[in-house]
């Protein structure tokens, strides 16, 4: 009797026992994903759902973390949890009546701080880029892949962490903005790191409005320009004449017009000015002559070469003058007077052939040759005669 008694006792424990294997989870495991840690089991069959427990402690229970039972699934994550904390989970079925049944534990420490520390740079920090490829500088700590942008919208691929790269800016001059940003092993995504960079492809524009090409100019003679430029208020500026000697101009603004006097010797000449806002630079050459004095031809009155009247009218062509003087003698000269192309001039009395000189200087003081045409007075009528 008591033989058998043991036995049944035997059969069961050892029923109670296979039965509880049997609805027990297994392969239950605990793995660090991006925002908290995934708790994974094998299916079993029979049971109405899952439970998840979370201890903080090897070997104990814990609380339960699902506040729902969990059908049809057998996974879980716990989102609930502190970044570098090691968590202990047990995964047990439930039947129909409530009973659980699992002891397993499974371990995981949370990893749910993204990378740090994300640092951009462009062309080394430099204000403006020439072109549209510039140079990247990228730093981040814990990452391990990487992606860029020029809009912070649209992204490049995911790349494994590197240290520097290419990157092709947008098209068109203008402020630009490349964003960076990185992710962890378990997809951990940082907030993206950004920098600037103004891009400068279109050089500034020189217009040189005197002297003008193909032009005289007396030895003294001003230089007048303008600078446009796209993307600075101010930009810095350099002459040249014929190539060697220096023109000192400096720093000037942008859409104003300038002026500095030059003196050059006579001959024909090169005048260049160039200019650079910092990453753009352009040249603007004229050409030129310069003379050593005035160019002078004279008329009198109506070029028929007579005159009856002792004031007439002297027109003068002169190249470069400022003002010009006439004599009736070449020794005794009337005041300078500014130059006009027609002068009204007094002879000496009598009739006769007069000479009346001419001569001009420019601004600079170069005085001309002096230069005469002659015409003749005729004051008196032919006498009467009586046929």
């Amino acid at each position: 009797m008591n033989a058998r008694l043991a036995l049944f006792g035997i059969l069961a424990v050892s029923l109670f026992f296979f039965g509880c294997v049997g609805k027990e989870p297994s392969n239950v495991t605990a793995t660090p994903v991006a925002g908290g840690i995934e708790i994974a089991w094998s299916a079993v069959s029979d049971i109405a759902g899952y439970n998840v427990y979370r201890s903080t402690e090897s070997g104990t229970l814990g609380g339960k973390i699902n506040s729902g039972l969990i059908a049809g699934e057998t996974s879980y994550t716990d989102t609930a949890v502190s970044n570098g904390a090691t968590y202990y989970y047990t995964a047990k079925s439930v039947d129909s009546g409530g009973n659980e049944y699992g002891v397993k534990q499974a371990s995981a420490t949370a990893k749910t701080a993204p990378p740090q520390n994300l640092q951009i740079t462009v062309n080394n920090g430099a204000k403006y880029a020439s072109q549209q490829g510039v140079a990247l500088s990228l730093f981040a700590t814990g990452a391990i892949e990487c992606r860029l942008s020029n809009d912070g919208v649209s992204w490049n691929d995911w790349e494994s962490y590197i240290t520097s790269k290419t990157w092709q800016l947008t098209s068109g001059d203008g402020q630009k903005e490349v964003y960076y940003q990185c992710k962890d092993s378990i997809g951990n995504t940082a907030q993206p790191a950004s920098a600037a960079i103004y891009l400068d492809t279109t050089p500034p524009t020189i217009t040189i409005t005197s002297p003008v090409s193909g032009s005289q100019y007396a030895g003294m003679f001003d230089l007048i320009f303008t600078v446009a430029d796209p993307i600075s208020t101010t930009v810095t500026c350099s002459g040249q004449l014929d190539g060697g000697n220096a023109i000192e101009i400096g720093v000037v603004d942008a859409g104003v017009q300038h002026k500095i006097t030059v003196n050059a010797n006579a001959g024909s000449r090169a005048l260049t000015v160039t200019c650079s806002d910092g990453v753009q630079s352009a040249s603007q050459t004229v050409r030129f002559t310069v003379v050593d004095k005035p160019s002078v031809s004279v008329l009198l009155g109506d070029g028929s070469g007579y005159t009856s009247i002792l004031n007439i009218n002297v027109y003068v062509t002169a190249t470069l003058a400022s003002d010009c003087r006439l004599s009736n003698d070449g020794v005794t000269w009337g005041s300078w007077a500014p130059y006009v192309s027609k002068f009204q001039w007094q002879l000496s009395q009598g009739d006769g052939t007069k000479y009346i000189y001419v001569q001009c200087r420019n601004a600079n003081g170069a005085t001309s040759d002096a230069v005469y045409d002659t015409i003749i007075v005729d004051t008196h009528p032919p006498p009467y005669i009586s046929i």
